[in-house]
């Protein structure tokens, strides 16, 4: 059958759909699409009855392919050979179909399969068809060369059989942007050639207004429900937010992380694919702004499997600065903006992309995390996916890609082979893999959390470059469901992850179906708008506590206290009831955060219970909290410490001792205590002899973490704002047993300092040999301040061998950030920040020590 299809000007129309239905609405052969004339040419297998009027002679023939299976590699030529009467001098035409009723070209790369093959040798007259396989997929040359008549021919001839009746089949065309066309048609077997017209949709408009909070880290919402269909139907949705970003609802929200104007495009699809564009320009006003203090982010990677996952790429969004996890997935991020959320983007090539959210609260200045990378799925090789292509993967995960559906970074058309990555996630069994956090945007824009039934990934990628879906077009897909609680031919929200922030935003709803391969039978089909991390969850009022807090008790002279302290906290739903049916568990929810001393803000479902496990960073203490939730409440979590139970000896040390240790394989972590006075500065260095691990530094209600390489070095300090003890904690269970050295020096003191009426103040005093002294003081925001060393005569130290360095005071005593002016002799600063404590610290550059004489004005 040749399929001609023209426009209502008479115009072909090119990469129309074609499609063939017999009388019971059955498909008869996949898709085939018109070519750039407008034209395709099909072979549609119909079923009649036959009579054999008897036995004729055929005196055209084609031989068959020999060698049968073909192989790319050993038979790049095929030869086949066909006979003729001698009086027949025309030159014949080879025709080869795929299975598929697609015409082929013999000069196409075949792939692996079946295809048929006839000779077309004019004046109605064909050869009969046969068959051949190509083993592999190659450049294969199929030539057509004039031989013997083929010997099945001349041994006896061919019955001729004749229709006597005939098949009822119906026609049918489609393509976005024109109105579908169809046609009856019947026929007993012959050739057919049909033109067909289609004419033109009538176009949507698209209409949108932009509202909330227009600056960094605020929430933006985009509302596009003024929009309408020409024919009064339904509209798709597409937005392009000008970051990168995407979306496929008549109302989105969209958090903006860096200033400067984006433009907005909204696509609408209309009846039969008629689109509309619209587009419009925002600007991104500044956000709240970070101090100049900066701190330090120390986190952990590990799989699915909970195994240290190193080479991991870990970025700050809107920075170029990157590190990459080491043997034991450990990571330190330097200069890390304190005072404002911070987002992580963790990437590791084969592995699905994480994000991780923290927040250095002002004065702190460290900051941990812990994250879970997912292995993602083989990639699946899709060939010629500009016709589409439907494709299954584990547990029943599914994509439908439509025709013509797909474009590149570049905004062209896709076609010929991609790779497609279909990764879910066991929300039961694989939690800790769970993308982004548990809190999410509705459709309303309200804020919230999640408890999710399942969540999946869908990528596509060509020649190593993502692909997405064409503005206007829908795939559909079907995430498995791995909890109980949902109902066949209910729905459930659908949400999509901000692959920066981490936050989910709902973008519709899906259906609950059946699926077979899914863990409980069950799975969420939905229609999407680009290609994410896809979750099908329930969407709730939080309980908030704000501020969690956890505490730890410690002691001095006698008398105990409460000191709030930094964890990690972790924790999940607890089940209405134990049960090893998938059915009978609940939607999955989760609190995973490392909560600092001035405490973070935790979100829990209602009218149920979570519980929480709390742990110190060096595992000492730790503690088991439940929580009750209530929608709507808000109030503080004290979660108090106890000792963990883990037996350790502390081995104490004092200034000036250096301690050679060894880590064995399997053991508890090595305890080191020491005490610091109210007004020592104090240094910690590891030395590795062969050993790899966690170093854990707690005291003071502050926590800070480092990681030793083997034969590396780790140095931590502090000061003691007050008598207390500090510890030391080593840990090898994720590194690499052996040999270390610890060392425990004095490196200076502190004392507060007060300007007088006039502004100015002058302090005497000697510095030791390595020995730094500093002073803190009180200024105010927009304070001039000038420090300068003064001769004091042949007895004191010569300005040019003193280092002056001024900076923001933390009360951390672990605090080694802020530095922000350091010169020999002098240093001056216009302070920006906002009131509060600085220091001036004064160092011997030649490590002699002497007395010194400086001079501060404001």
């Amino acid at each position: 059958m040749t399929v001609q299809v023209e426009d209502d000007s008479g115009v072909p129309v090119p990469r129309v759909r074609v499609r063939v239905f017999d009388e019971s609405e059955t498909e008869l052969l996949a898709t085939a699409f018109t070519d750039s004339a407008g034209a395709t040419t099909i072979i549609v297998p119909t079923s009649v009855d036959v009579e054999d009027p008897g036995i004729v002679s055929s005196t055209f023939s084609v031989d068959a392919v020999y060698p049968n299976p073909v192989s790319a590699d050993m038979n790049r030529v095929v030869t086949i050979a066909y006979s003729a009467p001698v009086s027949y001098s025309d030159v014949p035409r080879l025709e080869i179909f795929d299975l598929l009723g697609r015409k082929v070209s013999s000069s196409d790369i075949l792939s692996a399969g079946v295809y048929v093959y006839r000779v077309d040798f004019g004046t109605n007259q064909l050869s009969k068809t046969r068959t051949f396989v190509v083993a592999d997929g190659g450049p294969v040359e199929v030539r057509l060369a004039r031989g013997d008549r083929s010997r099945s021919n001349r041994t006896q001839p061919s019955p001729a059989k004749t229709a006597n009746s005939l098949a009822s089949l119906v026609l049918r065309t489609d393509k976005p942007g024109y109105q579908p066309a169809g046609q009856a048609i019947e026929t007993a077997g012959q050739d057919l050639e049909v033109t067909l017209e289609m004419a033109s949709a009538a176009h949507p408009q698209a209409v949108f207004v932009v509202s909330g909070t227009l600056e960094e880290g605020g929430l933006v919402s985009f509302d596009a429900t003024s929009s309408v269909d020409a024919a009064g139907g339904g509209l798709t949705y597409s937005w392009a937010f000008g970051d990168g970003k995407r979306g496929a609802r008549p109302r989105s929200s969209h958090t903006y992380l860096r200033t400067g104007s984006y433009e907005i495009t909204l696509v609408v699809s209309g009846t039969h694919g008629a689109v509309d564009t619209t587009r419009k320009a925002i600007e991104i006003a500044p956000g709240p702004q970070p101090s100049s203090l900066t701190g330090v982010v120390s986190g952990v990677v590990f799989d699915q499997l909970q195994n240290p996952l190193r080479d991991v790429m870990v970025s700050v969004v809107g920075d170029t600065a990157t590190e990459l996890t080491g043997p034991g997935g450990h990571v330190q991020l330097q200069d890390v903006p304190v005072g404002v959320p911070v987002f992580l983007t963790l990437a590791k090539s084969g592995y699905s992309t994480q994000q991780v959210s923290v927040t250095l609260e002002s004065d702190t200045t460290e900051a941990y995390f812990r994250a879970s990378l997912l292995e993602r799925r083989t990639p699946i090789r899709v060939r010629s996916v500009e016709n589409g292509a439907s494709i299954a993967g584990a547990d029943g995960v599914r994509l439908n890609i439509p025709y013509d559906g797909l474009i590149d970074e570049d905004g062209n058309r896709v076609t010929g082979e991609v790779l497609v990555s279909l990764t879910p996630v066991d929300v039961v069994e694989q939690t800790a893999a769970f993308p982004g956090r548990f809190e999410a945007v509705d459709e309303n824009g309200s804020t919230g959390g999640l408890q999710s039934y399942g969540v999946a990934e869908f990528t596509i990628s060509k020649d190593g470059r993502d692909v997405q879906l064409a503005p206007g077009r829908t795939a559909s897909i079907d995430i498995p469901i791995y909890t109980g609680g949902a109902v066949l031919g209910n729905e459930i929200a659908l949400w999509s992850v901000d692959e920066e922030t981490g936050q989910w935003t709902q973008e519709g709803t899906g259906i609950v179906t059946e699926s077979e391969a899914s863990p409980t039978g069950l799975a969420l089909r939905a229609d999407v708008g680009h290609f994410s991390w896809w979750n099908c969850d329930d969407f709730f009022d939080p309980d908030v506590r704000n501020p969690g807090v956890c505490y730890k008790k410690e002691c001095d002279s006698g008398v105990c206290f409460d000191v709030a302290v930094g964890c990690w906290a972790g924790g999940r739903r607890k089940p209405l009831q134990k049960s090893s049916s998938r059915l009978d568990t609940e939607p999955v929810f989760e609190v995973r955060t490392y909560i600092s001393p001035a405490g973070a803000r935790l979100l829990f479902p209602p009218d149920r219970e979570t519980e929480v496990f709390a742990s110190s960073l060096g595992g000492l203490f730790t503690a088991t909290v439940s929580v009750t939730g209530v929608a709507g409440n808000e109030s503080p979590l004290d979660i108090f410490l106890e000792p963990s139970g883990i037996e350790v000896d502390t081995v104490q040390i004092a200034y000036g001792d250096t301690l050679a240790a060894t880590y064995v394989a399997f053991q508890n972590p090595q305890v080191y205590g020491f005490f610091v006075g109210e007004t020592e500065v104090f240094e910690v260095k590891l030395i590795s002899d062969g050993f790899a691990g966690s170093i854990t530094m707690e005291g003071g209600g502050q926590s800070i973490e480092r990681q030793l390489t083997a034969s590396g070095t780790t140095t931590l300090s502090g000061s003691g704002l007050a008598d207390r003890t500090f510890f030391v904690i080593v840990d090898g269970t994720s590194g690499t047993p052996g040999d270390y050295r610890i060392a425990l020096r004095k490196t200076g003191v502190f004392e507060w300092i007060e300007f007088d009426e006039n502004g100015e103040v002058f302090v005497q005093g000697t510095v030791g040999p390595q020995e730094t002294r500093v002073f803190t003081y009180r200024a105010e925001a927009g304070d001039g301040i000038y420090a300068e060393i003064v001769d004091t005569g042949p007895d004191g130290l010569p300005a040019e061998d003193v280092t002056v360095r001024l900076k923001r005071w933390s009360t951390n005593p672990f605090s080694s950030c802020c530095q922000t002016t350091s010169s020999i002799a002098s240093a001056s600063e216009r302070l920006e920040e906002t009131s509060g404590a600085y220091s001036v610290e004064i160092e011997d550059r030649r490590n002699n020590g002497g007395t010194f004489a400086l001079r501060m004005f404001r």
